[in-house]
């Protein structure tokens, strides 16, 4: 998720989140790893290497993110065909990592 969303995604779930609140650690590296993801400035492998190493198990795409994509895309599969898409309810999606 993108920082604001990454600071309520806790409180409501119960999960960990790759980025947050502002005391996140290494937060600038993350900032730039997550807008670069949400942007698709990498290559898919790597982007893909990303969420393995990183034990991202699900990626939330709200308002926040579909702004941080840049292209306004609807569905993050036409980015990354590999993730499934496990929640829509027409405003936020949630997918699952490979």
């Amino acid at each position: 998720s993108g920082q604001t969303t990454g600071n309520m995604i806790p409180v409501y779930s119960g999960n960990t989140v790759y980025m947050g609140h502002a005391n996140t650690v290494d937060l600038e590296t993350k900032l730039a790893a997550t807008q670069n993801f949400y942007r698709r400035r990498v290559a898919l492998a790597e982007e893909m290497d990303f969420l393995k190493t990183r034990n991202i198990a699900y990626i939330f795409y709200g308002p926040e993110e579909i702004d941080l994509n840049a292209t306004n895309l609807s569905d993050l599969t036409q980015l990354y065909p590999a993730l499934s898409k496990v929640f829509d309810n027409g405003t936020v999606k949630i997918y699952k990592s490979p």
